[in-house]
């Protein structure tokens, strides 16, 4: 199963955008399978995914964010996902 290395130190804005990336490569990712990858709760994806909805539209905003996200996680220098 793969995790959000360092779960615990990522701001929410990136808990976010890592689930939005989450969400683009692997379509279909539920509620449930999403929260363990992130290391939160299901309700707490569900939140995340309700802000997203609301943030990502239309389609450009949607890229523009996954790319943000893209690199501020190569600026870090670890990978976002990691395998367990």
């Amino acid at each position: 199963m793969a995790r959000v290395a360092g779960a615990g130190e990522i701001s929410p804005t990136a808990r976010a955008l890592l689930a939005l990336e989450a969400i683009q490569s692997t379509p279909g990712i539920t509620a449930q399978r999403l929260g363990e990858r992130l290391g939160v709760t299901e309700r707490a994806t569900r939140r995340y995914i309700a802000i997203l909805r609301e943030a990502t539209e239309p389609a450009p905003l949607r890229d523009a964010l996954a790319e943000l996200g893209r690199r501020l996680l190569a600026a870090g220098g670890t990978d976002a996902i990691s395998a367990d």
